[in-house]
């Protein structure tokens, strides 16, 4: 169903703002980098930069992305 329909058949306005329900589709996406090279977690932070966390054996996906420091 588009907007024209929900509004022809009384489900919404036609000036009504619905927001997202659902978290962000990466809130706490995680994994582990156990046993990669220090080289490849080189890779990891060049290719992402910001976009992830490295801590320990796990990187995280960054919602909002960390200022460079």
């Amino acid at each position: 169903m588009d907007l024209e329909e929900a509004v022809s058949g009384g489900l919404m306005k036609d000036d009504q703002v619905i927001e997202p329900s659902v978290p962000d589709f990466n809130s706490g996406l995680e994994a582990s980098v156990k046993g990669l090279s220090p080289g490849m977690l080189d890779v990891l932070k060049t290719h992402f930069g910001p976009q992830i966390s490295v801590e320990g054996e796990s990187v995280r996906w960054n919602i909002e992305p960390e200022a460079p420091n």
